[in-house]
């Protein structure tokens, strides 16, 4: 029980997202730890001013459910808010209804609605531009929806799409 308070950081690459500090006493029990103080700073992909922070919208549309909840649990782990779905209809479906998300991430083979058709009716002009960042199996002879800026092929390496999403993001902010 006189234990000094354990310390757990990990500060992740700068842009990246979020920095953690937290201090930790061992609780009476075992297994259990009391939180003592904590700081946050914002998201990477927060957008700030005076009052908040609100967490950047990032639309997820891929049929693979492994693929949909791994690259969830990443962007959610940096602090970004994930709207997902397995097809693209829904995913459009969602945008007519809601606030446009900051980013899209976007699979190209999927049944109902493909990547392709989405992203053409997504930049079909019923929309405010959304930055689209592609994560596929597809070879570029398919012909890809975006720039070949925005196209991670798939097996996908996490910090190479949380940096498309940023820069994505960042575009974004400039226009």
């Amino acid at each position: 029980m006189g234990e000094a308070p354990e310390v757990a950081s990990w500060p992740l690459s700068p842009g990246f997202g979020t920095e953690m500090l937290y201090n930790v006493v061992p609780a009476s029990t075992p297994g259990e730890v009391t939180l003592t103080s904590a700081r946050m700073e914002a998201p990477a992909g927060s957008t700030t001013n005076a009052a908040k922070t609100t967490p950047a919208t990032i639309l997820l549309v891929d049929d693979d459910a492994d693929t949909r909840v791994s690259i969830r649990e990443l962007l959610e782990d940096r602090g970004y808010h994930v709207v997902a779905f397995r097809e693209g209809q829904g995913a459009y479906a969602y945008l007519r209804d809601n606030p446009p998300p900051h980013c899209i991430v976007l699979d190209l083979w999927m049944p109902v609605m493909d990547g392709w058709e989405f992203a053409a009716e997504v930049r079909g002009g019923k929309f405010a531009p959304i930055p689209i960042v592609v994560v596929t199996a597809a070879e570029a002879l398919w012909r890809y929806p975006v720039s070949a800026r925005y196209v991670l092929r798939k097996p996908l390496r996490p910090e190479a799409l949380l940096s498309l999403i940023a820069e994505a993001l960042e575009q974004a902010d400039r226009r």
